[in-house]
């Protein structure tokens, strides 16, 4: 199965980004924080999904203009009294040069919900925010957020790939994490 594939390849890369987001996480205590933490996403994933929007509808995801992070992000960071101008945009990024290497990103975009729902759960403290109104890119899609990664991942399941393309869709995951993990070690 290929998402048993996906969490072996990416299991130390992933945990690496881990290392570093939590302790960014636990200390965001202030709207300043939060708006840098706002910034690094953004300025990772905007680049990230323009490069998946060459590829995207050849990977059976028929949603993409629901599982879009970017907009969402923006809309937090306006909150914040952000402006789009201030934010760094990432040009290491992983290479995206077939749809197997955008599901590759994928993974880790869609997989960035699950976690973000403990990340909302955080925020919402350290912040003093009540609901999600503020912090709904890391609320991902919400009551829906498990329906949308079923999704994805029965997607991923029918995607027609050989042993060589789910070699590819694993190597891209692991290379999103890793260019991830660089550019949050950068900012």
């Amino acid at each position: 199965m290929i998402l048993n594939l996906l969490r072996s390849h990416t299991k130390d890369s992933h945990q690496a980004v881990e290392k570093l987001l939590i302790p960014k996480i636990k200390k965001t205590q202030e709207e300043a924080e939060y708006r840098k933490l706002l910034a690094l996403f953004y300025g990772f994933f905007h680049p990230l999904e323009q490069k998946i929007e060459l590829y995207v509808d050849q990977t059976g995801i028929t949603d993409w203009h629901l599982r879009r992070k970017s907009e969402v992000i923006l809309s937090d960071y306006a909150l914040t009294g952000g402006s789009p101008s201030e934010i760094a945009i990432c040009t290491d990024l992983p290479q995206i040069s077939s749809e197997s290497q955008a599901l590759g990103a994928m993974y880790v975009m869609e997989g960035s919900t699950l976690g973000g729902q403990v990340i909302t759960s955080m925020l919402s403290k350290n912040l003093g925010l009540s609901g999600t109104d503020r912090i709904k890119f890391f609320n991902g899609y919400g009551a829906d957020t498990a329906a949308m990664w079923t999704g994805f991942t029965d997607a991923l399941n029918n995607y027609p790939a050989e042993t060589p393309e789910l070699e590819i869709i694993a190597e891209a995951a692991r290379q999103t994490f890793t260019k991830l993990k660089t550019w949050i070690s950068a900012n």
